[in-house]
Protein backbone atom coordinates (compact mmCIF):
# COMPACT_ATOMS: atom_id res chain seq x y z
CA UNK A 1 0.00 0.00 0.00
CA UNK A 2 1.65 3.42 -1.25
CA UNK A 3 -1.18 5.60 0.80
CA UNK A 4 -2.94 5.53 3.56
CA UNK A 5 -5.59 8.31 3.04
CA UNK A 6 -8.40 9.31 5.97
CA UNK A 7 -11.87 9.60 5.57
CA UNK A 8 -10.77 13.34 7.36
CA UNK A 9 -8.07 14.26 4.57
CA UNK A 10 -9.88 13.29 2.14
CA UNK A 11 -12.89 15.64 3.07
CA UNK A 12 -10.89 18.19 4.43
CA UNK A 13 -9.28 18.59 0.76
CA UNK A 14 -12.62 18.06 -0.94
CA UNK A 15 -14.00 21.27 0.67
CA UNK A 16 -10.67 23.08 -0.37
CA UNK A 17 -11.28 22.37 -3.82
CA UNK A 18 -15.45 23.39 -3.73
CA UNK A 19 -14.26 26.63 -1.68
CA UNK A 20 -13.72 29.59 -4.44
CA UNK A 21 -10.21 30.53 -3.60
CA UNK A 22 -6.93 29.76 -4.84
CA UNK A 23 -5.51 26.05 -4.63
CA UNK A 24 -2.60 25.14 -2.76
CA UNK A 25 -0.43 22.32 -3.55
CA UNK A 26 -1.66 19.48 -1.74
CA UNK A 27 0.24 17.56 0.35
CA UNK A 28 2.46 14.65 -1.05
CA UNK A 29 1.81 11.24 -0.22
CA UNK A 30 4.57 11.02 2.78
CA UNK A 31 3.07 13.73 4.38
CA UNK A 32 -0.48 12.39 4.19
CA UNK A 33 0.50 9.20 5.42
CA UNK A 34 2.29 10.53 8.65
CA UNK A 35 -1.43 12.44 9.58
CA UNK A 36 -3.22 9.25 8.82
CA UNK A 37 -0.61 7.28 11.55
CA UNK A 38 -1.34 10.14 13.92
CA UNK A 39 -4.98 10.39 13.85
CA UNK A 40 -5.16 6.13 14.69
CA UNK A 41 -2.62 5.86 17.24
CA UNK A 42 -4.66 8.92 19.29
CA UNK A 43 -8.09 7.21 18.87
CA UNK A 44 -6.47 3.88 19.74
CA UNK A 45 -5.01 5.98 23.12
CA UNK A 46 -8.35 6.92 24.27
CA UNK A 47 -10.08 3.44 24.08
CA UNK A 48 -7.22 2.21 26.28
CA UNK A 49 -7.67 4.78 28.53
CA UNK A 50 -11.18 4.09 28.79
CA UNK A 51 -10.87 0.34 29.74
CA UNK A 52 -8.16 1.00 31.66
CA UNK A 53 -10.00 3.60 33.77
CA UNK A 54 -13.09 1.32 34.38
CA UNK A 55 -11.43 -1.48 35.22
CA UNK A 56 -9.68 0.68 38.28
CA UNK A 57 -13.35 1.97 38.56
CA UNK A 58 -14.50 -1.42 39.01
CA UNK A 59 -11.79 -3.12 41.10
CA UNK A 60 -10.01 -0.87 42.85
CA UNK A 61 -11.87 2.17 43.97
CA UNK A 62 -13.26 2.30 47.17
CA UNK A 63 -17.55 1.78 46.87
CA UNK A 64 -19.98 4.46 48.28
CA UNK A 65 -22.19 3.67 50.79
CA UNK A 66 -25.20 5.67 51.23
CA UNK A 67 -27.47 4.85 54.52
CA UNK A 68 -30.33 6.90 56.17
CA UNK A 69 -30.33 7.98 60.14
CA UNK A 70 -32.97 9.51 62.42
CA UNK A 71 -32.62 10.72 66.24
CA UNK A 72 -34.85 8.64 69.08
CA UNK A 73 -36.77 11.73 70.83
CA UNK A 74 -39.22 11.91 73.56
CA UNK A 75 -42.61 12.05 72.45
CA UNK A 76 -46.13 10.04 72.44
CA UNK A 77 -47.77 6.88 70.16
CA UNK A 78 -51.12 6.06 69.78
CA UNK A 79 -53.09 2.84 68.54
CA UNK A 80 -56.47 3.63 66.14
CA UNK A 81 -59.20 1.45 65.13
CA UNK A 82 -61.13 3.01 62.15
CA UNK A 83 -63.87 1.83 59.79
CA UNK A 84 -67.13 2.62 58.74
CA UNK A 85 -70.55 3.21 60.20
CA UNK A 86 -74.21 4.34 59.94
CA UNK A 87 -76.20 7.09 62.09
CA UNK A 88 -79.34 7.12 63.76
CA UNK A 89 -80.73 8.97 66.47
CA UNK A 90 -80.05 8.23 69.69
CA UNK A 91 -83.64 8.28 70.92
CA UNK A 92 -86.81 7.57 68.38
CA UNK A 93 -90.76 6.92 69.05
CA UNK A 94 -93.11 5.20 66.01
CA UNK A 95 -96.29 5.85 66.32
CA UNK A 96 -98.97 2.80 65.03
CA UNK A 97 -102.60 2.97 64.85
CA UNK A 98 -103.49 0.59 68.01
CA UNK A 99 -107.34 1.60 67.61
CA UNK A 100 -109.11 1.63 64.56
CA UNK A 101 -111.22 4.13 63.06
CA UNK A 102 -111.78 7.70 60.92
CA UNK A 103 -108.94 10.14 60.86
CA UNK A 104 -110.54 13.70 62.23
CA UNK A 105 -107.46 15.80 62.91
CA UNK A 106 -103.71 15.50 62.36
CA UNK A 107 -101.74 18.13 64.24
CA UNK A 108 -97.89 17.82 62.95
CA UNK A 109 -96.18 17.46 59.20
CA UNK A 110 -92.77 16.52 58.41
CA UNK A 111 -89.87 18.22 60.02
CA UNK A 112 -92.25 19.76 62.93
CA UNK A 113 -90.54 20.33 66.34
CA UNK A 114 -92.88 18.68 69.15
CA UNK A 115 -92.22 18.30 72.78
CA UNK A 116 -93.29 15.32 75.13
CA UNK A 117 -97.17 15.21 75.41
CA UNK A 118 -98.03 17.77 72.45
CA UNK A 119 -101.23 15.98 70.71
CA UNK A 120 -100.64 14.25 67.38
CA UNK A 121 -103.75 13.04 66.01
CA UNK A 122 -107.60 12.43 66.62
CA UNK A 123 -109.59 9.64 65.55
CA UNK A 124 -113.31 9.66 66.10
CA UNK A 125 -114.82 6.64 68.70
CA UNK A 126 -117.28 5.11 67.38
CA UNK A 127 -116.37 1.89 66.95
CA UNK A 128 -114.68 1.55 69.66
CA UNK A 129 -118.04 3.08 71.51
CA UNK A 130 -120.07 0.32 69.82
CA UNK A 131 -117.59 -2.43 70.71
CA UNK A 132 -117.89 -1.63 74.53
CA UNK A 133 -121.37 -1.18 74.76
CA UNK A 134 -122.04 -4.85 73.11
CA UNK A 135 -119.40 -5.98 75.59
CA UNK A 136 -122.08 -4.24 78.74
CA UNK A 137 -124.71 -5.80 76.59
CA UNK A 138 -123.30 -9.03 77.09
CA UNK A 139 -122.67 -8.72 80.95
CA UNK A 140 -126.45 -7.45 81.45
CA UNK A 141 -128.00 -10.39 79.20
CA UNK A 142 -125.66 -12.74 81.71
CA UNK A 143 -127.06 -11.09 84.80
CA UNK A 144 -130.09 -11.29 84.05
CA UNK A 145 -130.19 -14.95 83.27
CA UNK A 146 -129.05 -15.32 86.45
CA UNK A 147 -131.53 -13.75 88.01
CA UNK A 148 -133.75 -15.80 86.54
CA UNK A 149 -132.21 -19.31 87.58
CA UNK A 150 -132.03 -17.97 91.37
CA UNK A 151 -136.33 -17.10 90.56
CA UNK A 152 -136.80 -20.58 89.33
CA UNK A 153 -134.26 -21.76 92.20
CA UNK A 154 -136.69 -20.12 94.90
CA UNK A 155 -139.52 -21.94 93.21
CA UNK A 156 -138.49 -25.05 92.44
CA UNK A 157 -140.44 -28.27 93.89
CA UNK A 158 -138.71 -31.25 95.25
CA UNK A 159 -139.39 -33.41 91.76
CA UNK A 160 -141.23 -32.00 88.26
CA UNK A 161 -142.47 -34.22 85.54
CA UNK A 162 -142.74 -33.12 82.36
CA UNK A 163 -146.41 -34.26 80.37
CA UNK A 164 -147.34 -34.22 76.73
CA UNK A 165 -149.95 -31.36 76.37
CA UNK A 166 -151.45 -32.42 73.48
CA UNK A 167 -151.51 -35.31 71.40
CA UNK A 168 -148.99 -35.83 69.07
CA UNK A 169 -145.20 -36.69 68.04
CA UNK A 170 -141.58 -35.58 69.56
CA UNK A 171 -139.41 -33.58 66.71
CA UNK A 172 -135.40 -32.79 67.66
CA UNK A 173 -135.08 -34.39 70.79
CA UNK A 174 -131.65 -33.75 72.79
CA UNK A 175 -129.30 -36.05 73.75
CA UNK A 176 -129.99 -36.05 77.26
CA UNK A 177 -130.45 -39.38 79.63
CA UNK A 178 -130.82 -40.50 83.14
CA UNK A 179 -128.42 -38.62 85.74
CA UNK A 180 -128.11 -35.05 83.20
CA UNK A 181 -129.01 -31.88 84.62
CA UNK A 182 -131.04 -29.88 82.97
CA UNK A 183 -131.82 -26.07 83.47
CA UNK A 184 -134.99 -23.75 83.45
CA UNK A 185 -135.27 -22.60 79.98
CA UNK A 186 -133.27 -26.42 77.96
CA UNK A 187 -135.16 -27.31 75.01
CA UNK A 188 -135.99 -31.06 75.46
CA UNK A 189 -137.46 -31.63 72.07
CA UNK A 190 -140.71 -30.11 69.95
CA UNK A 191 -144.15 -31.84 69.91
CA UNK A 192 -146.19 -31.39 66.78
CA UNK A 193 -149.33 -32.36 66.01
CA UNK A 194 -149.24 -33.18 62.25
CA UNK A 195 -152.36 -35.39 62.10
CA UNK A 196 -154.12 -32.03 60.31
CA UNK A 197 -151.98 -29.59 57.46
CA UNK A 198 -152.67 -26.01 57.00
CA UNK A 199 -151.81 -24.27 54.04
CA UNK A 200 -152.07 -20.88 53.53
CA UNK A 201 -152.61 -18.83 49.92
CA UNK A 202 -153.35 -15.77 48.33
CA UNK A 203 -156.51 -15.25 46.07
CA UNK A 204 -157.60 -12.13 43.94
CA UNK A 205 -160.28 -9.39 45.61
CA UNK A 206 -162.27 -10.96 42.67
CA UNK A 207 -163.19 -13.59 44.36
CA UNK A 208 -164.08 -11.87 47.79
CA UNK A 209 -167.75 -12.68 48.03
CA UNK A 210 -167.13 -16.29 46.12
CA UNK A 211 -164.39 -17.47 49.26
CA UNK A 212 -165.86 -18.46 52.29
CA UNK A 213 -165.09 -20.72 55.70
CA UNK A 214 -165.92 -24.58 55.34
CA UNK A 215 -165.70 -24.18 51.59
CA UNK A 216 -164.29 -27.07 50.15
CA UNK A 217 -161.10 -27.05 48.09
CA UNK A 218 -159.12 -29.47 45.76
CA UNK A 219 -155.34 -29.28 48.05
CA UNK A 220 -153.05 -30.30 44.78
CA UNK A 221 -149.57 -31.70 46.19
CA UNK A 222 -146.98 -31.50 43.18
CA UNK A 223 -144.14 -34.12 45.14
CA UNK A 224 -146.52 -36.81 45.41
CA UNK A 225 -148.59 -35.58 42.18
CA UNK A 226 -151.81 -35.98 44.17
CA UNK A 227 -154.77 -34.42 45.21
CA UNK A 228 -156.35 -34.16 48.44
CA UNK A 229 -160.20 -33.06 49.43
CA UNK A 230 -159.26 -29.68 52.05
CA UNK A 231 -161.41 -27.21 53.49
CA UNK A 232 -161.52 -23.22 54.06
CA UNK A 233 -160.81 -23.32 57.74
CA UNK A 234 -160.11 -19.45 58.16
CA UNK A 235 -160.29 -16.18 55.75
CA UNK A 236 -158.11 -13.16 56.68
CA UNK A 237 -158.72 -9.91 54.35
CA UNK A 238 -155.39 -8.74 54.16
CA UNK A 239 -154.20 -6.80 51.40
CA UNK A 240 -151.13 -8.26 49.36
CA UNK A 241 -149.95 -6.13 46.89
CA UNK A 242 -148.30 -7.90 43.88
CA UNK A 243 -145.54 -6.22 41.79
CA UNK A 244 -148.54 -6.79 38.83
CA UNK A 245 -150.69 -4.58 40.99
CA UNK A 246 -152.92 -7.27 41.97
CA UNK A 247 -154.34 -7.19 45.34
CA UNK A 248 -154.88 -10.34 47.35
CA UNK A 249 -156.36 -11.62 50.86
CA UNK A 250 -155.83 -14.64 52.67
CA UNK A 251 -156.99 -17.84 52.99
CA UNK A 252 -156.15 -20.73 55.03
CA UNK A 253 -156.99 -24.31 54.16
CA UNK A 254 -157.12 -27.45 56.52
CA UNK A 255 -156.07 -30.94 55.29
CA UNK A 256 -156.31 -34.50 56.81
CA UNK A 257 -153.02 -35.97 56.96
CA UNK A 258 -153.37 -39.44 55.74
CA UNK A 259 -149.92 -39.75 56.84
CA UNK A 260 -147.60 -39.17 53.72
CA UNK A 261 -147.96 -35.15 54.08
CA UNK A 262 -145.02 -33.39 56.02
CA UNK A 263 -144.17 -30.08 56.97
CA UNK A 264 -142.89 -27.05 54.54
CA UNK A 265 -144.29 -29.43 51.29
CA UNK A 266 -145.26 -27.39 48.17
CA UNK A 267 -148.86 -27.77 47.36
CA UNK A 268 -152.00 -25.18 46.17
CA UNK A 269 -155.83 -25.75 46.06
CA UNK A 270 -158.11 -25.31 43.53
CA UNK A 271 -162.19 -23.88 44.68
CA UNK A 272 -165.20 -23.38 41.82
CA UNK A 273 -167.52 -19.95 42.09
CA UNK A 274 -171.35 -21.22 41.64
CA UNK A 275 -171.35 -20.09 38.07
CA UNK A 276 -168.34 -23.04 37.53
CA UNK A 277 -165.19 -20.53 37.19
CA UNK A 278 -162.09 -22.19 38.54
CA UNK A 279 -160.52 -19.77 41.51
CA UNK A 280 -156.81 -20.42 41.04
CA UNK A 281 -154.29 -18.60 43.88
CA UNK A 282 -151.45 -16.31 42.88
CA UNK A 283 -148.69 -18.85 44.34
CA UNK A 284 -148.60 -22.09 45.71
CA UNK A 285 -147.35 -22.27 49.11
CA UNK A 286 -145.90 -24.23 52.33
CA UNK A 287 -148.06 -27.39 54.41
CA UNK A 288 -147.57 -26.57 58.33
CA UNK A 289 -148.30 -28.83 61.15
CA UNK A 290 -151.54 -28.17 62.84
CA UNK A 291 -149.38 -27.76 66.21
CA UNK A 292 -146.06 -27.05 67.90
CA UNK A 293 -144.52 -27.02 70.88
CA UNK A 294 -141.41 -26.73 72.36
CA UNK A 295 -140.65 -29.07 75.67
CA UNK A 296 -138.88 -27.23 77.96
CA UNK A 297 -137.20 -27.74 81.32
CA UNK A 298 -138.63 -25.23 83.90
CA UNK A 299 -136.05 -26.38 86.98
CA UNK A 300 -133.21 -27.00 87.68
CA UNK A 301 -132.41 -30.50 88.60
CA UNK A 302 -131.37 -34.00 87.26
CA UNK A 303 -132.85 -36.18 85.52
CA UNK A 304 -134.24 -39.30 86.91
CA UNK A 305 -137.15 -40.95 84.13
CA UNK A 306 -136.65 -39.93 80.67
CA UNK A 307 -139.11 -41.55 78.13
CA UNK A 308 -138.38 -39.10 74.91
CA UNK A 309 -138.03 -40.38 71.05
CA UNK A 310 -137.76 -38.84 68.08
CA UNK A 311 -140.51 -39.14 66.07
CA UNK A 312 -142.70 -41.06 68.46
CA UNK A 313 -146.61 -40.21 68.74
CA UNK A 314 -147.47 -39.53 72.39
CA UNK A 315 -150.81 -39.00 73.87
CA UNK A 316 -152.38 -35.84 75.57
CA UNK A 317 -150.65 -36.16 79.20
CA UNK A 318 -147.72 -38.55 78.61
CA UNK A 319 -144.68 -38.44 81.00
CA UNK A 320 -142.13 -37.65 78.92
CA UNK A 321 -139.51 -37.29 81.99
CA UNK A 322 -138.97 -36.26 85.90
CA UNK A 323 -136.45 -34.20 86.97
CA UNK A 324 -135.34 -33.88 90.74
CA UNK A 325 -134.74 -30.00 92.08
CA UNK A 326 -130.41 -29.74 92.76
CA UNK A 327 -128.94 -26.87 93.80
CA UNK A 328 -126.80 -26.74 90.97
CA UNK A 329 -124.66 -23.42 90.69
CA UNK A 330 -122.61 -24.37 88.41
CA UNK A 331 -124.28 -22.10 85.27
CA UNK A 332 -124.46 -19.10 87.47
CA UNK A 333 -120.26 -19.76 88.32
CA UNK A 334 -119.94 -20.14 84.56
CA UNK A 335 -122.20 -17.09 83.61
CA UNK A 336 -119.82 -15.26 86.46
CA UNK A 337 -116.53 -16.32 84.46
CA UNK A 338 -117.62 -15.06 81.07
CA UNK A 339 -119.23 -11.71 83.46
CA UNK A 340 -115.51 -11.62 84.65
CA UNK A 341 -114.04 -11.61 81.11
CA UNK A 342 -116.08 -8.96 79.77
CA UNK A 343 -114.91 -6.48 82.45
CA UNK A 344 -111.60 -7.06 81.23
CA UNK A 345 -112.11 -6.75 77.99
CA UNK A 346 -114.11 -3.47 78.89
CA UNK A 347 -110.94 -2.02 80.52
CA UNK A 348 -108.67 -3.06 77.75
CA UNK A 349 -111.19 -1.58 74.85
CA UNK A 350 -111.11 1.46 77.42
CA UNK A 351 -107.42 2.31 77.54
CA UNK A 352 -107.99 2.53 73.71
CA UNK A 353 -109.76 5.25 74.28
CA UNK A 354 -105.83 7.12 74.62
CA UNK A 355 -105.12 6.11 71.66
CA UNK A 356 -107.83 7.66 69.89
CA UNK A 357 -105.92 11.49 70.80
CA UNK A 358 -102.43 10.51 70.39
CA UNK A 359 -99.76 12.38 72.37
CA UNK A 360 -95.88 12.57 71.55
CA UNK A 361 -94.09 10.41 74.18
CA UNK A 362 -91.05 12.25 73.51
CA UNK A 363 -89.72 15.68 72.43
CA UNK A 364 -87.62 15.50 68.57
CA UNK A 365 -88.99 15.80 65.29
CA UNK A 366 -91.09 14.44 62.72
CA UNK A 367 -89.81 12.63 60.69
CA UNK A 368 -92.55 11.28 58.90
CA UNK A 369 -96.20 11.29 58.66
CA UNK A 370 -98.35 9.01 56.91
CA UNK A 371 -102.25 10.11 57.67
CA UNK A 372 -104.36 12.30 56.32
CA UNK A 373 -107.62 13.58 57.93
CA UNK A 374 -110.73 11.60 56.82
CA UNK A 375 -109.25 8.42 56.00
CA UNK A 376 -110.09 5.79 57.96
CA UNK A 377 -107.05 3.47 59.47
CA UNK A 378 -106.78 -0.24 60.93
CA UNK A 379 -104.32 -1.48 63.78
CA UNK A 380 -101.63 -2.53 61.27
CA UNK A 381 -98.54 -2.58 63.42
CA UNK A 382 -96.78 0.07 60.93
CA UNK A 383 -95.20 3.47 61.52
CA UNK A 384 -97.82 5.95 60.81
CA UNK A 385 -95.87 8.37 62.63
CA UNK A 386 -91.97 8.67 63.49
CA UNK A 387 -90.48 11.21 66.03
CA UNK A 388 -86.58 11.49 66.69
CA UNK A 389 -84.27 13.34 69.08
CA UNK A 390 -81.77 14.83 66.41
CA UNK A 391 -79.78 16.96 68.82
CA UNK A 392 -77.93 13.37 70.22
CA UNK A 393 -76.83 10.70 67.69
CA UNK A 394 -75.69 6.98 67.95
CA UNK A 395 -73.30 5.38 65.10
CA UNK A 396 -73.50 2.22 64.58
CA UNK A 397 -69.98 0.91 63.78
CA UNK A 398 -68.65 -2.32 62.29
CA UNK A 399 -65.53 -2.64 64.34
CA UNK A 400 -62.78 -5.47 62.34
CA UNK A 401 -61.86 -8.07 63.95
CA UNK A 402 -57.99 -7.03 63.84
CA UNK A 403 -59.20 -3.99 66.16
CA UNK A 404 -61.14 -5.46 68.28
CA UNK A 405 -59.13 -6.40 71.26
CA UNK A 406 -58.07 -2.83 71.64
CA UNK A 407 -61.61 -1.23 71.54
CA UNK A 408 -63.94 -0.46 75.00
CA UNK A 409 -66.67 1.53 75.93
CA UNK A 410 -65.57 5.24 77.32
CA UNK A 411 -62.79 5.65 74.36
CA UNK A 412 -63.30 8.74 72.57
CA UNK A 413 -63.81 8.28 68.79
CA UNK A 414 -63.27 10.88 65.85
CA UNK A 415 -65.92 11.02 63.15
CA UNK A 416 -65.47 12.35 59.73
CA UNK A 417 -68.20 13.26 57.13
CA UNK A 418 -67.88 13.83 53.60
CA UNK A 419 -69.85 16.47 52.08
CA UNK A 420 -70.09 18.63 49.24
CA UNK A 421 -68.29 21.65 51.81
CA UNK A 422 -65.76 19.50 52.53
CA UNK A 423 -64.84 16.85 55.18
CA UNK A 424 -66.93 17.67 58.68
CA UNK A 425 -65.69 16.28 62.03
CA UNK A 426 -66.78 15.18 64.93
CA UNK A 427 -66.17 13.80 68.35
CA UNK A 428 -68.04 10.64 69.75
CA UNK A 429 -67.47 8.24 72.53
CA UNK A 430 -67.48 4.31 72.63
CA UNK A 431 -71.00 3.45 73.99
CA UNK A 432 -70.92 -0.21 73.88
CA UNK A 433 -69.34 -3.42 72.23
CA UNK A 434 -70.47 -6.53 71.11
CA UNK A 435 -68.04 -9.38 71.44
CA UNK A 436 -70.06 -11.49 69.34
CA UNK A 437 -68.69 -10.90 65.76
CA UNK A 438 -71.16 -10.95 62.82
CA UNK A 439 -70.40 -12.09 58.79
CA UNK A 440 -71.53 -10.19 56.29
CA UNK A 441 -70.06 -12.62 54.06
CA UNK A 442 -67.03 -10.66 53.07
CA UNK A 443 -65.27 -10.39 56.23
CA UNK A 444 -66.40 -10.57 60.06
CA UNK A 445 -66.90 -7.64 62.59
CA UNK A 446 -68.25 -6.35 65.79
CA UNK A 447 -71.05 -4.19 66.10
CA UNK A 448 -70.48 -1.26 67.92
CA UNK A 449 -72.49 1.49 69.19
CA UNK A 450 -70.38 5.49 69.33
CA UNK A 451 -72.37 8.51 70.49
CA UNK A 452 -72.10 12.10 69.61
CA UNK A 453 -73.87 15.68 69.88
CA UNK A 454 -75.32 17.21 67.23
CA UNK A 455 -76.23 20.27 67.94
CA UNK A 456 -75.49 21.37 64.50
CA UNK A 457 -78.16 19.19 62.97
CA UNK A 458 -75.32 18.44 60.37
CA UNK A 459 -75.63 14.45 61.07
CA UNK A 460 -78.38 13.06 59.46
CA UNK A 461 -80.31 9.36 59.94
CA UNK A 462 -78.99 6.93 57.89
CA UNK A 463 -75.72 8.83 56.71
CA UNK A 464 -72.38 7.28 56.50
CA UNK A 465 -69.46 8.01 58.39
CA UNK A 466 -65.84 6.82 58.90
CA UNK A 467 -64.58 6.64 62.68
CA UNK A 468 -61.29 6.61 64.46
CA UNK A 469 -60.94 5.53 67.65
CA UNK A 470 -58.07 5.80 69.92
CA UNK A 471 -57.39 2.58 71.28
CA UNK A 472 -54.11 3.26 73.28
CA UNK A 473 -51.78 5.88 73.95
CA UNK A 474 -48.44 6.38 75.49
CA UNK A 475 -47.16 10.05 76.49
CA UNK A 476 -43.47 11.21 77.19
CA UNK A 477 -41.68 8.05 76.41
CA UNK A 478 -38.77 7.59 74.24
CA UNK A 479 -39.53 6.88 70.39
CA UNK A 480 -37.93 4.96 67.45
CA UNK A 481 -38.40 5.24 63.56
CA UNK A 482 -40.44 1.55 63.69
CA UNK A 483 -37.39 0.78 60.84
CA UNK A 484 -34.53 1.83 63.30
CA UNK A 485 -35.27 -1.25 65.20
CA UNK A 486 -33.54 -4.59 64.58
CA UNK A 487 -34.52 -7.85 65.22
CA UNK A 488 -31.01 -9.77 65.20
CA UNK A 489 -29.15 -12.97 66.70
CA UNK A 490 -28.38 -10.64 69.51
CA UNK A 491 -31.85 -9.53 70.26
CA UNK A 492 -33.69 -6.21 69.20
CA UNK A 493 -30.83 -3.87 68.76
CA UNK A 494 -30.33 -0.29 67.42
CA UNK A 495 -27.29 0.90 65.58
CA UNK A 496 -26.40 4.08 67.32
CA UNK A 497 -23.71 6.62 66.11
CA UNK A 498 -21.37 7.42 69.01
CA UNK A 499 -17.74 8.48 69.10
CA UNK A 500 -17.09 5.99 72.05
CA UNK A 501 -18.55 2.30 71.96
CA UNK A 502 -21.41 2.03 74.83
CA UNK A 503 -20.69 0.25 77.54
CA UNK A 504 -24.13 -1.96 76.58
CA UNK A 505 -22.77 -2.30 72.92
CA UNK A 506 -22.48 -5.70 71.64
CA UNK A 507 -20.78 -7.54 68.54
CA UNK A 508 -22.58 -8.68 65.83
CA UNK A 509 -21.55 -12.35 63.94
CA UNK A 510 -19.57 -11.99 60.45
CA UNK A 511 -22.83 -11.95 59.09
CA UNK A 512 -24.76 -9.55 60.59
CA UNK A 513 -22.41 -6.36 59.34
CA UNK A 514 -22.28 -2.93 61.34
CA UNK A 515 -22.49 0.00 59.86
CA UNK A 516 -19.00 2.20 59.98
CA UNK A 517 -19.01 4.42 62.83
CA UNK A 518 -22.04 2.64 64.96
CA UNK A 519 -22.54 0.47 67.66
CA UNK A 520 -25.11 -2.39 68.11
CA UNK A 521 -26.97 -1.69 71.20
CA UNK A 522 -29.24 -3.96 72.81
CA UNK A 523 -32.97 -2.31 73.61
CA UNK A 524 -36.09 -3.31 75.12
CA UNK A 525 -39.58 -2.25 73.53
CA UNK A 526 -42.70 -1.01 74.96
CA UNK A 527 -45.97 0.18 72.52
CA UNK A 528 -45.88 -0.52 68.48
CA UNK A 529 -46.85 1.40 65.80
CA UNK A 530 -46.53 2.61 62.29
CA UNK A 531 -45.48 5.66 63.42
CA UNK A 532 -42.89 4.55 65.85
CA UNK A 533 -41.34 1.95 68.41
CA UNK A 534 -41.25 2.66 72.07
CA UNK A 535 -38.00 2.46 73.45
CA UNK A 536 -38.08 1.57 77.24
CA UNK A 537 -34.38 0.80 78.41
CA UNK A 538 -31.22 0.14 76.46
CA UNK A 539 -31.51 3.92 74.47
CA UNK A 540 -31.56 7.57 75.29
CA UNK A 541 -33.53 10.48 73.64
CA UNK A 542 -31.40 12.29 71.19
CA UNK A 543 -29.42 9.67 69.71
CA UNK A 544 -28.31 9.03 66.30
CA UNK A 545 -29.48 5.92 64.86
CA UNK A 546 -29.19 3.55 61.95
CA UNK A 547 -32.70 3.24 59.83
CA UNK A 548 -31.88 1.92 56.28
CA UNK A 549 -29.35 1.60 53.64
CA UNK A 550 -29.90 3.38 50.16
CA UNK A 551 -29.11 1.47 46.49
CA UNK A 552 -28.41 5.30 45.24
CA UNK A 553 -27.17 8.66 46.05
CA UNK A 554 -30.23 10.84 47.14
CA UNK A 555 -28.11 13.85 47.41
CA UNK A 556 -26.93 13.99 43.79
CA UNK A 557 -28.01 17.39 41.97
CA UNK A 558 -28.03 19.14 45.78
CA UNK A 559 -24.41 19.66 47.00
CA UNK A 560 -23.61 16.77 48.41
CA UNK A 561 -24.37 15.20 51.49
CA UNK A 562 -24.76 16.09 55.25
CA UNK A 563 -24.38 15.33 58.54
CA UNK A 564 -26.67 14.24 61.46
CA UNK A 565 -29.83 13.09 61.05
CA UNK A 566 -31.44 11.90 57.55
CA UNK A 567 -28.75 10.51 55.03
CA UNK A 568 -25.11 10.36 55.39
CA UNK A 569 -22.44 9.05 52.19
CA UNK A 570 -19.56 7.23 53.39
CA UNK A 571 -16.64 6.16 51.07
Amino acid sequence: MDTLTTPIAVEQEEEFIKSGRKQKKPPNKKRRKLIARIVWITVLAAFLGGIAFGVWKLFMQPEEVFFETSFLYNGMLENTATGWGYVRPAKSADIAIIQGGTVLDVLVSEGDLVSEGDLLYILDSEALDKTIADLKKQIEDLEKENDEIREQQSKAISQTSITVPFAGKLQDVGDKSVGDFVYPGDRLGTLIDDSTMLLTLYYSYAYEDDINKGMSAQISIPSSMSVIEGVVSNVEKVRRVTPEGIVLFEVEFAVKNPGALAKDMMATAVMYTQGGEEMIPADAGKLRNNREQAIVSETTGKITQYNMRDYHSYSAGALLCKVEYTSDNSRIEANNEIIKQRLEQIETEEKKYENLQKTSPISGTIMYCRMLPGEKVEPSGQAVISISQLDQMVIEAQIDERYISGVAPGQMAQLEQWTQDGTQYFFGMVESVEFSAKNDGWYSYFPAIIAADNYSGTLLPNMSVQYTITTEQRFDIIVAPTNAVKMTPMGTVLFIKTDERPENAVDMPDDVPTPAGFFAVPITTGMATAAGVEITSGAWEGAEVFTQELDYDPNAGMGGGYGGGGVVRIG
